[in-house]
């Protein structure tokens, strides 16, 4: 069985392609101060994973694409996650999925992409090749605030539960919006078996706000 780790939000970089690389637990250490560290639970691994990058901008995902064209371990995907499946999803700005999520300062970019359920996205990974038992271990969300969209529109039912789940839950673009995902996406999860893991580590390093950046939870055994 392989092990899979996906990251939602990429912006030219793809912070957990290196549990894909052969050393992915040196690389790890390397990494184990800053805000995308590796939980060690995720370290347990005896091979390196399957990690599956999805953003809705294909500019940036070519740039990336271009990166690791030669780790076939990797696989980064144009997708808005949401709340339903859309076939042809008008999205704004570099990182806002609509305009209600962006700030009064951001300029409109209209794009359009697929839009999909975090199930959809999931069933995509179990569809590729030899990973149809895949253990879909991690899921990290940094979508600026469509973290409460995607989890409104999970089917519980057919989650497969990650060990760790990792949601950003402070956007500097719409603070009102902000608040209401971040409590959302922590009741929800604690409501579904998560316990919410407060690390200094998650906190944000660029202001004085006293929330969390990042919002760490495990799955109770």
């Amino acid at each position: 069985m392989r092990n899979v780790f996906v990251q939602c939000g990429l912006n030219h970089t793809l912070e957990y392609g290196l549990l894909a690389t052969d050393n992915f637990k040196e690389e790890a250490y390397k990494v184990e101060h800053t805000k995308y560290y590796v939980p060690s639970i995720l370290l347990n691994s005896d091979s390196p994973y399957i990690v599956i990058g999805v953003d809705m901008n294909r500019e940036k995902n070519d740039v990336l694409r271009d990166t690791y064209k030669h780790n076939p371990r990797i696989y980064i995907w144009d997708y808005a996650i949401w709340h339903e499946n859309i076939k042809s999803f008008t999205t704004h700005g570099e990182f806002g999925a609509i305009r209600e999520y962006m700030g009064d300062d951001e300029k409109p970019r209209v794009a359009s992409v697929p839009a999909i359920t975090l199930n959809t996205l999931f069933s995509k990974v179990y569809e590729l090749p030899d990973l149809h038992d895949a253990d879909i271990r991690g899921l990290h969300l940094n979508i600026e605030s469509s973290e409460m969209n995607a989890l409104q529109g999970v089917d519980w039912e057919g989650f497969p539960y990650p060990d760790v789940i990792r949601i950003s839950t402070y956007h500097w673009h719409n603070p009102d919006i902000d608040m209401q995902s971040r409590k959302y996406c922590v009741e929800t999860l604690q409501e579904k078996g998560y316990e919410l893991c407060d690390d200094p580590r998650d906190r944000p390093t660029n202001t004085n706000c006293s929330t969390l950046e990042f919002a760490r939870f495990y799955l109770k055994r």
